[in-house]
């Protein structure tokens, strides 16, 4: 059985992810800091098809024990790192904003997601056959979105894979991004955005879906091997419309 090991996999995304794992026979290792939706995975798919703690990506001592409890053979197939948000105060203007947020919102949509992969890279090593690393992104740092620190984190997720493919593929693991547009669940429904403006501006007149997302990351992760260093986005054209 091959493992996946996800963060913020507890989230309407991630638990798309999670599920789309599940169902192609994967083991699913969620790490999350939302203790309610956590159990309900669990309650979901059962303990002998995941494993979830509560694990912050930005604490890198809870991470480092986390990987050792799972052993010094523990072997890594798949690494998807979709922890992240804008925070609350970042829908302000830029100005209003402190620069505590600005340095949070960077914590925690870059640095944690480096944090998980400088962590977990040596299990990754130590499987066989086809590895593969995928970094949630954001159309954020496609176009004129707003919300200009977690777009700005989100854009450094691009940096991260184009500087390390190299030196991965030695490896071979695989490394690559994918962009969601807006995606409709019960976080992203609550945040103040004009839905109504921005399904205006998708080409297909509707927004990418939990189900597109899961869908293409089990591709780019599993089934199409060829594909490292790139960006996939899946927004229903709306990067391209805005």
């Amino acid at each position: 059985m091959k493992n996946l090991l996800i963060t913020g996999g507890s989230g309407g995304i991630g638990q798309g992810i999670v599920k789309k794992f599940i169902e192609e026979g994967y083991f699913v290792y969620v790490l999350d800091t939302d203790t309610v939706s956590s159990k309900a995975l669990i309650e979901t798919f059962g303990k002998d098809k995941c494993r979830v703690d509560n694990v912050s990506v930005i604490d890198a001592k809870a991470l480092t024990d986390y990987a050792k409890s799972l052993g010094e053979n523990f072997e890594l197939n798949c690494l998807i790192t979709c922890a992240g948000r804008a925070l609350n105060d970042e829908w302000k203007p830029f100005e209003e904003q402190s620069l505590e947020t600005v340095k949070n919102s960077i914590e925690l949509n870059l640095i944690g997601h480096i944090n998980v992969i400088h962590t977990f890279l040596p299990a990754l090593k130590r499987a066989k056959g086809d590895k593969s690393i995928l970094l949630i992104s954001s159309i954020n740092a496609e176009s004129c979105f707003g919300l200009p620190s977690y777009s700005a984190s989100k854009s450094g997720l691009y940096g991260f894979v184009n500087s390390t493919v190299k030196e991965f593929g030695a490896c071979g693991i695989r490394i690559n991004s994918l962009s969601p547009g807006t995606i409709i669940t019960t976080a992203t429904s609550a945040e103040p955005k004009n839905f109504a403006s921005l399904l205006k501006g998708t080409a297909l007149g509707r927004f990418a879906t939990v189900k597109n997302v899961a869908d293409t990351a089990f591709a780019i992760c599993d089934t199409i091997d060829g594909i490292t260093g790139q960006n996939i986005v899946v927004d229903a054209g709306q990067s391209k419309c805005h």
